[in-house]
């Protein structure tokens, strides 16, 4: 590892010590397709507070990481990569009910399972999103869709972690346009959002 790197690993598990690192880290572990070389730093952060505090000290550092989710349908090169990776998704993530049928989630959490809490606590408007891989991160950068439901009708407001600072999106502020948002436009790491569903009938 690069001495930059080499820091950034030891601040990360000095502050947060429930983050998860890996060094020289295949990426064919975290990626659908299995392939990809290693990683010469993997963090895969606990939540949104300690993701933040990732990205912080990668930017103090200068350092541009990869960014993924679940790694769904990622195509990563063979060779050994020069920049570390965040993955968001933990496979144990969780999202609260807000009051007004609202669920606010993590944007580490999967799609399937998102969307299975909401059919549990008796919401609906987000069954368009279980047959979609992925996390609710990947699915606010693409303003992902199917069956004619779009991430643009059920995101209320996405906290986000940019350049040093922390702010919250809400409404068209998103920019959701077809397959696009405010994301992959801008850059901009969302960290958790908070979703408008309607009561409904989980059979």
């Amino acid at each position: 590892m690069t001495d930059r790197i080499t820091i950034a690993a030891r601040t990360i598990r000095e502050r947060w010590p429930d983050v998860r690192l890996m060094t020289d880290e295949p990426m064919s572990r975290h990626t659908s397709f299995r392939i990809g070389g290693p990683a010469p730093l993997l963090v895969i952060p606990a939540g949104p507070d300690s993701l933040e505090g990732v990205c912080r000290v990668m930017d103090d550092l200068e350092l541009s990481p990869l960014l993924i989710g679940n790694g769904s349908d990622l195509l990563v090169e063979d060779r050994p990569l020069s920049f570390p990776v965040i993955q968001t998704h933990t496979g144990s993530e969780s999202a609260r009910l807000l009051s007004g049928s609202r669920v606010e989630a993590g944007c580490g959490i999967t799609l399937a399972r998102l969307a299975c809490f909401a059919r549990d606590n008796g919401l609906t408007g987000l069954e368009f999103a279980h047959g979609i891989p992925g996390t609710l991160g990947g699915a606010l950068f693409m303003n992902a869709g199917a069956y004619g439901g779009e991430m643009v009708q059920v995101t209320e407001q996405t906290r986000v972690y940019a350049n040093g600072s922390v702010f919250t999106l809400t409404g068209e502020e998103h920019g959701f346009g077809y397959r696009k948002s405010r994301f992959s436009e801008l850059g901009g790491t969302a960290l958790c959002s908070v979703l408008q569903l309607s009561p409904g009938d989980p059979a």
